[in-house]
């Protein structure tokens, strides 16, 4: 009884433990980020873009030249050279963005496609295991997720129209979006409509075309069914005489023997 009362106590300060930090945890949280409120990382980037870049460039070359020779050369000159090529491979990366005009900000439009088409993947699973037919759920998926991204970033479509090379990719999106209109509008209103006069049609088709058959292939069964039951009722009778007859012939054998013992005619009676 004692033991349970102090797990109890232990619970409930465990608890106004936890309730104190929630309602601190704004304030400590301000007091953490406040140093970085006035920080623009986009501007921060922007100014020195090229050593970010090389940082990150080093890592990646250095993991990609370990995993793809790193194990021919597992010594330590061995671990030197692929730090080698991976620096080499930085270095003359991080050196052509200055001419290319190229740098990791030109990743965003690709990451933010990614991070779309990986929500749209979450939606499309949970409708497709709600039981959802798969067009419907991509249809349903495709709505969801335009209108999404539109009202929370118009600027993202607003980049695919400005683009050159993008405009036709927003137009074949829209066309998609559209037609996955439709077919919502069909699968909700018309499909069900449609499912339930066809199959009526087909049954009373089946049915009222040849209505002799189907009796008669009533009857047949019916006939069947007689005669298994016929045949089954003479096997278990000609069971039941047959045991019947053993039965007897054993308690006739016992009575010889209770009545001859192991005399010479007690063997030729059991004979």
């Amino acid at each position: 009884m004692f033991e349970n009362k102090r797990r109890i106590m232990i619970f409930v300060f465990f608890l106004i433990f936890l309730c104190s930090v929630s309602l601190a945890s704004a304030s400590l949280f301000t007091e953490l980020l406040s140093p970085f409120e006035t920080t623009n990382f986009s501007d921060i980037y922007d100014t020195y873009y090229s050593i970010i870049d090389f940082i990150i460039y080093t890592v990646l070359f250095v993991g990609l030249s370990q995993v793809t020779i790193g194990k021919r050369f597992e010594s330590r000159g061995g671990k030197a050279i692929v730090v080698a090529i991976g620096l080499v491979l930085a270095i003359g990366l991080a050196i052509s963005e200055s001419y290319i005009g190229f740098n990791l900000r030109s990743f965003g439009p690709l990451a933010a496609a990614i991070f779309i088409f990986l929500v749209g993947l979450v939606i499309f699973l949970g409708i497709k295991s709600a039981g959802m037919e798969i067009v419907g759920a991509a249809s349903i998926t495709l709505v969801i997720t335009y209108f999404s991204i539109r009202s929370v970033s118009p600027s993202f479509f607003d980049y695919m129209i400005n683009n050159q090379y993008l405009s036709w990719l927003h137009s074949i999106i829209l066309l998609a979006v559209l037609i996955s209109i439709y077919k919502l509008f069909r699968l909700f209103f018309l499909k069900k409509d449609s499912i339930k006069e066809n199959s009526s049609e087909g049954f009373f088709k089946n049915v009222s075309s040849k209505p002799k058959d189907f009796f008669n292939q009533l009857k047949e069964e019916k006939n069947e069914k007689n005669f298994i039951q016929k045949k089954l009722e003479k096997i278990t009778s000609d069971a039941g005489k047959d045991s019947k007859q053993m039965i007897s012939d054993l308690i006739e054998i016992k009575k010889l023997i209770h009545e001859f013992g192991s005399s010479e005619k007690g063997k030729e009676l059991i004979s």
